[in-house]
């Protein structure tokens, strides 16, 4: 639901290529900040009960580049309403006209408002638009060698309303990923979709010969050139993806977490898996505990449960398949290595 590689380089020229997006669902963080504070015993939360992105639904984004190295990032969030929208916008707005900015241009198109504006500094050029459509805030940032036009960026806003207004996301559930309904069938109480998120490079090498070309890297090379070079040893992560779910019945609270990091190839995977099993295993020596490990259509995983007398009772599971390293947990539901042991499987099948 974001402007692809294509509708960009139709607004601007350049060859752009998309590599990069993000996926953030938001369905009841409230839920599951309750579930954690019932679980755990405790007023502290790692989720702040008050803030804003509670009355956020979703939000998408995407990062390009262009042959030039000049990179683009362009998204959207969608809020619960479009009073929290207008609200929103009214704040930011405010503080856009604070800053009293030079180079700003104010309209509208496709039915959206927006706020375009541009800088220079040295070689480089930083332009940047901010359109409210509905209940959805679209943000667009550019930075190169050339100078993009206010048209340009108006294009793509329209093109990214179209979008908004043709396609709905199902932002409940994640790409590879279990839903509610697996989750549900298999540990017998109702699951509620409280959080997800999901992040994919889709083409790494030019992101990485763009951040290679930067000022800042130039200066501080010796500092990056260990991460970026991670790309060409297989080291590098590719995506990565987490869901979260929250239950409460008859009073009783229960949280299920499921995710995946994906990399570059499959030594990043079955090494880390390794070298987990490897510590755990360590650990339990003295307790005459070890990890097992169970294999499914070429997935490796173990389960193993921590009972606790101050906190929840935790069931996990860590696995790799290919170049994907897969885990889940239960928080407060006790003994579940044959239910988790069972949807890892159902995980499996999926990626």
């Amino acid at each position: 639901m974001v402007v692809s590689s294509s509708e960009v380089n139709s607004s601007m020229s350049g060859g752009w290529n998309e590599v990069m997006n993000v996926t953030v669902g938001v369905s009841n963080l409230s839920a599951l900040n309750s579930a954690y504070g019932e679980l755990s015993h405790s007023s502290v939360s790692p989720i702040p009960a008050n803030v804003s992105f509670i009355n956020i639904n979703y939000a998408q984004a995407a990062s390009f580049v262009s042959r030039n190295y000049s990179m683009l990032a362009f998204g959207y969030v969608a809020f619960k309403s479009i009073n929290i929208a207008n609200m929103t916008n009214q704040t930011i707005t405010k503080n856009i006209s604070k800053d009293n900015l030079t180079n700003v241009t104010v309209g509208d198109i496709s039915g959206s408002f927006y706020i375009y504006e541009f800088s220079r500094s040295g070689a480089n050029y930083t332009s940047a638009i901010y359109g409210l459509y509905s209940n959805y805030l679209v943000v667009g940032i550019y930075h190169g060698e050339k100078n993009r036009t206010k048209q340009d960026f108006t294009t793509m806003l329209s093109t990214q309303v179209a979008i908004l207004t043709d396609y709905k996301l199902n932002f409940a559930a994640t790409e590879h990923l279990l839903s509610n309904q697996n989750i549900t069938s298999e540990l017998g109480s109702s699951y509620n979709p409280d959080f997800n998120m999901s992040f994919f490079l889709i083409n790494p090498q030019p992101l990485y010969n763009s951040a290679r070309n930067t000022s800042t890297y130039r200066s501080e090379g010796s500092d990056y050139s260990s991460y970026l070079n991670m790309t060409s040893n297989g080291s590098a992560i590719s995506g990565m993806a987490v869901a979260a779910f929250s239950s409460n019945v008859s009073g009783v609270s229960n949280i299920y977490a499921i995710g995946y990091v994906q990399s570059v190839n499959q030594s990043f995977a079955s090494e880390a898996y390794m070298n987990l099993t490897t510590e755990l295993n360590t650990s339990l020596r003295d307790s005459g505990m070890e990890i097992t490990n169970i294999t499914y259509n070429g997935l490796q995983f173990f389960v193993f449960n921590i009972s606790s007398t101050n906190g929840p009772n935790i069931t996990f599971a860590v696995g790799h398949k290919g170049n994907y390293l897969i885990f889940e947990a239960d928080l407060g539901s006790g003994q579940l290595q044959t239910q988790l042991k069972d949807l890892m499987e159902q995980e499996s099948n999926l990626i």
